[in-house]
């Protein structure tokens, strides 16, 4: 009996210390959760798909074409092709997860709404971007490394995008303190 008094003491002294991190990380989870969950509903709807062909596919083509002219890349529906590449967009390869990550820390994080916002829209442009790298990244691989396909794609492609989403909170977690604090002094 007395230790369980004594576990329930450290437990509550636990959540006392820790309670800031413990609200970022349950927030963290549930808006992670939602999003997911969201996702889920409009998967395989023409939104999906709109979302996949017009943001993903045409702008990777696009790229594609800009690096190797020659390449005669062109998009069709979720699928970006060449004489010798068809490769498939499919749902999760147009950078959401990156996204759902980025988007729910910066939402747990403890700031004001005008940092969050800012964090949101460079964060979402970011994880973009790096994402279009990735997808042009998959279709030169699946091109002349076609054996090393399912590795860069599964691992090295997903690792990078949620490191470098990871690396973008970090920065921003240190500039949003920066420019908290240069608001307090004022």
């Amino acid at each position: 009996m007395a230790s369980n008094r004594a576990f329930l003491k450290h437990l509550h002294f636990f959540f006392r210390l820790y309670k800031k991190e413990l609200r970022f990380l349950v927030l963290f989870i549930g808006i992670f959760l939602v999003m997911h969950f969201l996702y889920y509903l409009f998967g395989k709807t023409d939104l999906q798909t709109w979302i996949i062909s017009i943001l993903t596919v045409k702008p990777g083509v696009a790229l594609i074409n800009l690096l190797t002219p020659q390449e005669h890349a062109y998009a069709n529906g979720t699928f970006m092709m060449s004489k010798s590449v068809s490769l498939s967009i499919l749902a999760g390869c147009d950078g959401s997860e990156g996204m759902f990550i980025l988007i729910s820390a910066i939402l747990a994080y403890s700031t004001n709404i005008k940092t969050k916002i800012k964090g949101l829209i460079y964060g979402i442009a970011y994880i973009y971007i790096l994402n279009l790298i990735r997808i042009v990244s998959l279709f030169y691989t699946a091109k002349y490394y076609n054996k090393y396909f399912n590795i860069v794609h599964g691992y090295i492609g997903q690792t990078f995008i949620i490191v470098m989403g990871c690396v973008f909170f970090i920065i921003w977690i240190r500039t949003s303190s920066l420019s908290n604090e240069k608001l307090s002094y004022t």
